[in-house]
């Protein structure tokens, strides 16, 4: 029965990955295998004997012993109101962290607040715009997460580059110094949340392990295409016949002293406001920009200080500070109706990627109580052995496979390994 939950999950996971050819959202094919695997799960509750050796399935049978209950009835009482009501419990604190995670940077955008940031560059240099717009995906990923930090750049790119190779070499530089950045904070990659606020992680030991492998990953390919860029500036500037026209290559933006923007280009609420059918009012107001960008940095930072100030679980600090912002929202559209309200922003969130991870962590779990994640990790320990070797195949392993799986099964094959606390 191992075996067929573990093919089970592995054939699911290959629907996902088809995702683009079968034309079936990822998040239905995920939160359909999770349920499948529980409900195998607890329908051949005899064919699992490892739930029979936990502690505290012997304390909850003892506790509710009666001589005409068996005890794989007992086992399927046990997982039906105690293993899958705590799973869907963790489950939850990640999925209202994101949920709660999502919705500020939501309303930082729908406020204008990233256009604040991307009017302020104003170089045409290819290089130091390279670099510019690299550091500060470093830094941003770190505060809000490396997807909407690599969404916002590569939009700004789009406006400013016009070349396809251009545009290709800084995009791809972008991705990698979101995600170089995103690693060493908490509140930086959906894996580091989820590691985060199962304790495997903390705040001050991640930074300080962590950010310097994190800017030497940005800064080799960096200096690579940096090469690369130079090399073709140095070759089309040979190739300039026409004297007078000063063809300057390195350079792919108009030298004005800063970039307009019309509000056309602005952030806007795409949800109908002020009841009028299909109004839309971009943000114009600049001090509004700037308020909600700071507004809502602010709130995001202030997650991981008050999980170390108080100790309560991540999610917990995102919903107080989501309800404070959702408050506040609120009593500013009562002054004026042409602000945005919390509700405004629901539909611009990606409640289909929420429900991926909800399906994919439920799965997991699923897998770590039938005892296929324990017979993974005797395994690897029997032929591997070292926790160094297994991290790196891991690290390969995600670059074909999703790494919110691969840190999900990791968080339960590594207690059976060795994981030392972080």
């Amino acid at each position: 029965m191992l075996y067929i939950l573990g093919i089970l999950f592995l054939l699911g996971y290959i629907l996902i990955t088809l995702e683009s050819i079968i034309k079936v959202d990822k998040s239905a094919i995920a939160i359909t295998l999770s349920m499948l695997l529980w409900f195998i799960l607890m329908l051949n509750v005899d064919k699992f004997p490892i739930i029979s050796e936990t502690v505290w399935f012997k304390d909850y049978c003892n506790a509710h012993s009666d001589s005409s209950i068996t005890e794989d009835d007992c086992k399927f009482t046990f997982i039906k109101n105690i293993i899958l009501k705590e799973n869907l419990g963790d489950v939850s604190e990640i999925f209202f962290f994101l949920f709660c995670a999502m919705s500020i940077v939501e309303m930082i955008d729908i406020n204008g607040g990233f256009t604040i940031i991307t009017n302020s560059i104003t170089t045409g240099n290819k290089i130091k715009l390279l670099w510019i717009l690299s550091i500060f995906s470093f830094f941003l990923s770190s505060i809000i997460d490396n997807m909407t930090t690599s969404i916002v750049m590569v939009s700004l790119l789009n406006k400013l580059i016009k070349e396809k190779e251009d545009l290709m070499y800084f995009s791809s530089v972008i991705v990698i110094s979101s995600n170089s950045g995103g690693v060493w904070s908490p509140m930086g990659d959906v894996t580091s949340i989820l590691l985060w606020s199962q304790d495997a992680i903390t705040t001050l030991k991640l930074i300080s392990y962590v950010f310097l492998p994190g800017m030497i990953s940005l800064l080799v390919p960096l200096l690579f295409v940096t090469l690369r860029i130079r090399k073709s500036i140095k070759t089309q500037n040979k190739e300039a016949e026409i004297a007078d026209q000063h063809i300057k290559s390195n350079y792919i933006l108009p030298q004005k002293p800063k970039i307009e923007v019309s509000p056309q280009e602005l952030s806007v609420n795409p949800v109908i406001v002020s009841g009028k059918a299909n109004v839309i009012y971009p943000i114009k107001d600049k001090t509004r920009r700037i308020i909600f960008l700071v507004l809502g940095i602010i709130s995001i930072i202030m997650i991981p200080i008050l999980r170390e100030i108080t100790q309560i679980p991540p999610f917990g600090n995102a919903i107080l500070i989501f309800g404070f912002l959702w408050i506040l929202t609120d009593l500013l559209y009562i002054k004026n109706k042409r602000m945005y309200k919390f509700t405004d922003i629901i539909p611009r969130l990606d409640i289909s990627t929420l429900l991926f991870f909800l399906g994919i962590l439920m799965s997991v779990d699923a897998l770590q109580v039938s005892g296929v994640m324990n017979g993974l990790a005797i395994f690897l320990k029997d032929h591997l052995g070292d926790i160094y070797v297994i991290n790196i195949i891991i690290g390969f392993v995600s670059s074909i496979i999703d790494n919110v799986p691969l840190v999900a099964a990791a968080l339960d094959i590594y207690p059976k390994i060795g994981r030392a606390h972080v």
